[in-house]
Formats: structure tokens, C-alpha cells, sequence
């Protein structure tokens, strides 16, 4: 998915222009100009995508092209659901057997209240704490939370930032909270080992956290309070309660 998505920014807007100027000079020179380059960008994609015809890479091929290129690619979404995700047995079969985020999606996209949508769930968050570090946390050993007493944990966080942040716990259980900028927020997890992910939803630069936490019972705080010149700050702290 990551290389699918791989510097779309710059290719809309790279392609976005040349569609404003094509419309623009229609009928001259100039238009035709823009026009050929506009089409011979578009093809690179699309051949792109027609080489995997996968969800990642015809929705990154809808990202970055003007709208009036976008049918080849609708068409290619509806044979896929069609074909992987025709019923909701069918689908969830997809998405278990591939084990990724774009196929648990858009198993929760098709059918939010399927028989296996709470899994599903579970298991988008497992995969992005998982992806975050490299490793697989969607299959925790049986003795995870050996040791650990039944029971619930309550967590405190504040957000001291102006970004809306998100953290993720992964786990024999999985749980996932936004808290908005300057926003306090509670959450009740089961006891046990986590793996948390903590990003901000609106700069990307500080996602960044990825670490172990041990609830036990009781109640937990969690302060996140960083501005743009804490990064190397923020860094050290990753083995504290305090961001």
C-alpha cells in the first residue's frame, strides 16, 4: 500500500495542472500540447495499475488523476468486489486469507455490520501498530498476558497539542481513541500487554511512537504536549507516560 500511494501529492497536483491548463487553452495549440502530455502521464499510471489490479493501485490511480480519466478505474473496483467480496462470506475470506489493511477495509467498507466486522477491526489496528515497527502483532503468544490480574484499566489522556491525535492499543484485545487537540479523553482497555501507536492525525512527522505497556488495573495518564521544535525532545521520551 505505502509504494502504491508513494508521492501522490506531487503527481495530482503535477497532473491536476496540466488538466486545468488543457481546459483552459482548448482548441489551440497550446491545449493540444497539454493535452498529449496530460495523456501520456495518465497512461503511465493506468499501466501501472493494470499490471497488479489490485485496490491500492487503483485507488492511488484515483488520487492522483484528473476526474475525467477515473471510469477504467471504477470499473476495475466494481470487477474486484464483484469477484472478492461478492457476499460477506466471500469477502471476509479474502480479507483473512490476505492479512492487510487495504483488504480488511474494504471488508468493513462492503459490509460495516458483517458477521466478522469486530474482527476486522481488531485486526486494522493490530496491522498498523504491526507496520509501524515491522513486526506482526495480530498473533500474540498464549502466555501474553501471563501474570497480568482480570479485570479492567482506565487510561487518561491528555492532548496538550493542536493536532488531533490518535493512539492504538494492540493486544489479545484491540482498541483505538482520538483525542483532539487540547482534548482530554478516557478509555477502559481489559487488563494485559499492549502494544501501543501513538500518531497525530494531521502532521505526519510525529508518527513516531511505537511502544510496550503493561495495564494491571487502576487508572493511567497519558500526557501528549509537543510543538514542532520538540521532536528530538519527544524522541527521548518514548519510554515515559509523558510525550
Amino acid at each position: 500500500t505505502t509504494n502504491a500511494y508513494e508521492g501522490t501529492d506531487s503527481k495530482q497536483w503535477v497532473l491536476r495542472r496540466l488538466s486545468t491548463v488543457k481546459k483552459a487553452n482548448e482548441g489551440t495549440e497550446t491545449g493540444e500540447r497539454f493535452s498529449a502530455l496530460l495523456e501520456s502521464l495518465v497512461s503511465f499510471e493506468r499501466n501501472v495499475a493494470l499490471s497488479k489490479d489490485n485496490y491500492s493501485c487503483w485507488e492511488a490511480f484515483l488520487l492522483v488523476t484528473p476526474e475525467e480519466f477515473h471510469a477504467i478505474a471504477e470499473r476495475h473496483i466494481d470487477s474486484l468486489n464483484r469477484t472478492l467480496f461478492g457476499n460477506e462470506a466471500l469477502g471476509w475470506e479474502t480479507a483473512r486469507k490476505a492479512n492487510t489493511l487495504d483488504y480488511y477495509f474494504k471488508y468493513l467498507e462492503l459490509y460495516p455490520e458483517g458477521e466478522h466486522s469486530n474482527l476486522a477491526k481488531k485486526k486494522t489496528i493490530d496491522l498498523r501498530v504491526g507496520n509501524w515497527s515491522m513486526d506482526k502483532y495480530d498473533d500474540y503468544p498464549a502466555d501474553w498476558n501471563r501474570g497480568i490480574p482480570s479485570g479492567d484499566s482506565w487510561i487518561d489522556i491528555t492532548n496538550r497539542t493542536d493536532s488531533e491525535i490518535e493512539l492504538l492499543f494492540s493486544g489479545k484485545k484491540s482498541y483505538s481513541i482520538i483525542v483532539p487537540g487540547h482534548g482530554i479523553t478516557t478509555i477502559k482497555v481489559e487488563n494485559g500487554n499492549y502494544m501501543m501507536r501513538m500518531f497525530s492525525k494531521e502532521q505526519s512527522v510525529y508518527d513516531i511512537f511505537s511502544k510496550k505497556a503493561t495495564f494491571t488495573g487502576g487508572t493511567y495518564s497519558y500526557e501528549c504536549s509537543f510543538t514542532n521544535r520538540d521532536l528530538e525532545r519527544i524522541k527521548k521520551l518514548t519510554n515515559s507516560n509523558s510525550y
